[in-house]
């Protein structure tokens, strides 16, 4: 949680401290850790892995972000309808202090470099990417919740959970053959687009944990995103 300066504010208004922990499982995959983190760093996607799920209620088309120091940043997306509501989460305790913008619209943030967090009013699923390996990665999900008593859950939540789980296979699922690409003879790199700028705000960091000097020429990259980096 290093350098998280202005998202500090964001995060104080889920009240963290006073969830309480609803699950917690693990996966391993066989990939780079990064492999993984890029999938959760744009949102374009949905039209090609979540078709069926997520891409039903988001408009991937309107997605914003804000890069933070630190190599923190937060992406919003909104509904497409704006009067849509989880049918799934209907009826369940909410964040009394959560804002407006989080509540109705799917907003995911980065806690740099391991955390990926898309807070919801009825309950917060937190992601944690571990390398295990250059090529293999555990990925630690955890959903925290308002009032949630372990001994008498409320009876949505294992279909929220169940639903949870198929997304987050959906996005786990190519993870490997994308790590083959990764090492083939053919790859000679790739090009990052705007919608992609969470991803290359995430290497700008690393490059910049490593130190700069000890990053040889070829392998880090150009820092370019200073300007666009929001620091209050």
């Amino acid at each position: 949680m290093e350098h998280i300066g202005p998202m500090a504010a964001q995060l104080e208004q889920f009240e963290l401290d006073k969830l309480r922990l609803v699950d917690s499982r693990s996966y391993e995959v066989d990939c780079n850790v990064k492999v993984l983190l890029d999938a959760f760093l744009e949102v374009y996607h949905l039209k090609s892995i979540h078709i069926n799920t997520v891409d039903r209620f988001l408009d991937h088309r309107s997605m914003i972000v804000t890069l933070w120091p630190g190599g923190h940043s937060r992406m919003a997306t909104p509904n497409r309808r704006p009067d849509w509501v989880d049918p799934g989460t209907v009826g369940m305790p909410e964040i009394p202090s959560i804002t407006e913008f989080p509540a109705k619209n799917n907003v995911s943030y980065q806690i740099y470099p391991n955390f990926i967090m898309p807070p919801a009013p009825t309950g917060i699923p937190i992601l944690q990417f571990w390398p295990i390996g250059t090529r293999r990665t555990r990925v630690v999900s955890s959903w925290l919740a308002p009032d949630h008593d372990p001994e008498n859950p409320h009876p949505l939540w294992p279909t929220r959970l169940s639903n949870w789980e198929r997304i987050l296979y959906e996005d786990l699922q190519y993870a490997p053959q994308i790590q083959e690409s990764l090492e083939s003879p053919g790859f000679k790199g790739m090009p990052l687009n705007y919608q992609e700028r969470r991803i290359y705000h995430w290497h700008e960091e690393l490059d910049r944990r490593i130190g700069l000097n000890r990053v040889p020429e070829h392998a880090r990259v150009e820092q370019v995103l200073g300007d666009w980096v929001q620091r209050d």
